[in-house]
């Protein structure tokens, strides 16, 4: 668990160090329209939806090793190519190329949890979700630094963060053999070629509720930045909204572990996350002081380290043992596709009304990630005791 955390920790460093920089770079470097800028982010989006299923379906038949080895040799020959030429038409290609192969170690770590320490249930996840978060903190300090230096050193940087990904993972796997087991039995389920029945309609349940989630959180990175600078804040007042968000995943944690002994059930977790998520927007639209944004980003951030972790828990505990890759790489999809519809929607509400129909849009539309998870709680209810 600790070598794919660190793994993680790593991943997800080099991985932000470009995130900050890709709209700068587009537009200062490559001389192309803020548009264009979007585009690229919405294509390397839509090729983490692919990648992430298809790192789900590599997991379970050619297991963890092929599929990081795979993405790494993808991602990591990508960045080069960035770096060696600073061209346009190179970028957009590249962008795709990497947007596929980055977004797939997520699913195979989150499948390896499930494989490794399959009693640890949501504290499981919570571990990886954390190490992530530690990564994004240190990849998005350095970024700006290392770009101040050379946007290639930024590529470069993104290319030897997979490299060193893939060995600290293998350094991790190499220890351990009980996820050898899953994907030998995952190869004779293909080859006995049944069908294992798999729990559609809650899987699409807790799918279709996470994909809302996130439509919904992304209008803070898409939205609010905007919002605030129409209303005159600086470009670092939000800043450090995110700041704090950080500061509070990692302070939250001993909180959130005690309520999550005294509340097990993972229902509870993610129906709790979806209810913060929403009312972080309702703060907002009631005032304009910067205390409710405050206010905003810290029940924004609380219903993040509830829902998130439990997600991903909550998909393992209903997919069988053979198909623990597939699911974990829908859910991974989720996230994704989320991420890349959200900003298109809200963006057009934005445009066309007040912000506030936006606001009071975001807080309404999480009703349905609550139904949708209160599903889930009937299945849980019905099959086992949670």
């Amino acid at each position: 668990m600790w070598g794919i955390a660190a793994a993680g920790v790593v991943n997800l460093a080099g991985l932000s160090l470009l995130w900050p920089i890709n709209a700068i770079y587009v537009h200062t470097q490559l001389g192309l329209p803020m548009t264009t800028a979007g585009l690229i982010l919405m294509l390397y989006s839509g090729a983490g939806f692919v990648g992430s299923l298809v790192a789900g379906w590599m997991f379970d038949h050619l297991g963890p090793l092929r599929t990081l080895a795979l993405s790494t040799l993808i991602a990591a020959g990508a960045m080069l190519a960035a770096a060696a030429w600073m061209k346009p038409a190179v970028y957009i290609a590249v962008m795709g190329v990497f947007g596929l192969a980055s977004s797939m170690p997520f699913p195979v770590f989150n499948a390896l949890v499930s494989v490794i320490w399959p009693e640890g249930g949501r504290r499981a996840f919570n571990f990886i979700y954390v190490a992530n978060n530690l990564g994004v903190a240190v990849g998005t300090a350095l970024g700006g630094i290392v770009a101040a230096w050379s946007y290639r050193a930024v590529f470069l940087g993104v290319g030897l963060s997979t490299v060193v990904c893939m060995v600290l993972a293998y350094a991790a796997l190499s220890r351990t053999s009980g996820w050898r087991g899953h994907v030998r039995a995952s190869a004779r389920h293909h080859t006995a070629a049944h069908d294992i029945r798999l729990p559609w309609g809650t899987i699409l349940a807790v799918w279709l509720g996470f994909v809302g989630c996130w439509m919904v959180y992304v209008q803070w990175q898409a939205n609010v930045s905007v919002f605030m600078q129409s209303l005159g804040y600086p470009l670092r007042a939000y800043s450090w909204l995110w700041t704090l968000n950080g500061l509070l995943i990692f302070a939250l944690q001993p909180l959130v572990a005690l309520g999550a002994r005294r509340l097990p059930r993972l229902s509870v977790h993610m129906t709790l996350g979806a209810v913060l998520i929403g009312a972080a927007y309702i703060v907002v639209s009631l005032s304009h002081r910067y205390i409710a944004f405050i206010s905003g980003m810290v029940l924004l951030t609380i219903g993040e380290v509830w829902a998130w972790p439990a997600v991903p828990a909550a998909m393992a505990r209903v997919s069988p043992s053979e198909r623990r890759g597939l699911v974990q790489g829908l859910t991974g999809a989720g996230a994704t596709f989320g991420r890349m519809v959200g900003p298109v929607l809200g963006g057009w509400l934005y445009d066309r009304g007040d912000v506030h129909l936006l606001w009071t849009a975001c807080s309404v539309f999480m009703i349905v990630p609550i139904l949708l998870f209160l599903m889930y709680s009937r299945w849980a209810e019905t099959n086992e005791a949670t």
